[in-house]
Parts: C-alpha cells; sequence; structure tokens
C-alpha cells in the first residue's frame, strides 16, 4: 500500500502505531500488525481537538517536543513530536499536544515525576 510517511499514521484496525523501520519505498513491508495481528492497512490517524486544563513541555532539539497534559477528570498523558521548521515554542506544544506519538507511562512519569499522583489516562 502506498501512503505518505508521516508521523500521523495508525493501524486502521486498532490504532497502533506502526514499529520503526514499517515500511520501504513507501510501502508497508510487515504483514501484520504487531499490535493486533490484523493485515497491514494504515490509515491517517485524526487530530486530537480536546481542551487541556494544564500542559507542561520538554524541548528535547529545536523541533522536538514531550508534552504532558492534564485532562478534564484530573488525567493526564504525554506525546512526543516534530514541529513544523519555524514553529514557535507555543505552536510547537499545541501541535504535539495534537498530533504527536503517545508515550508509554513509565517514560512519561519518569520525564513528569510530579505528574504521577494523577491518573494515566489510557
Amino acid at each position: 500500500m502506498d501512503i505518505e510517511l508521516t508521523a500521523n499514521i495508525e493501524c486502521a484496525n486498532c490504532g497502533a502505531e506502526p514499529p520503526f523501520g514499517s515500511f520501504s519505498g513507501g510501502k508497508c513491508i510487515i504483514e501484520k500488525c504487531v499490535e493486533c495481528g490484523a493485515p497491514c492497512e494504515w490509515v491517517e490517524k485524526p487530530e486530537r481537538k480536546h481542551q487541556y486544563n494544564r500542559k507542561e513541555h520538554i524541548m528535547l532539539s529545536s523541533n522536538v517536543m514531550v508534552v504532558a497534559v492534564e485532562g478534564a477528570v484530573n488525567d493526564w498523558t504525554a506525546y512526543i513530536g516534530a514541529c513544523p521548521e519555524g514553529s514557535s515554542e507555543e505552536n510547537c506544544l499545541i501541535y504535539v499536544a495534537a498530533r504527536g506519538h503517545k508515550l508509554k507511562q513509565d517514560l512519561a512519569e519518569f520525564l513528569f515525576p510530579s505528574w504521577k499522583h494523577m491518573e494515566w489516562r489510557n
């Protein structure tokens, strides 16, 4: 299947992100999703439209950011992403919160230890 390789694709069946190295020359080179076992079919992820109570971020480079976001019910999650070149820090934060890859809970808690008291959003 030909697909534009962006950070915003997921398994059409379960929503899992493709593992690194799943594509070569724009084509999927694995037969099944490693999370659910469904045949390799990827779709573009919808942009998250949540309203967040609080955000905190860490810049990892000039255009890569990790963002922790608090939800409406005292829960939280964290995302990582690369921002479009030339984005301001605030625009980068908004972009990653809306389109970034979700971090695993243990890594998010390591990066944002003051957030561990809240419920993790799965």
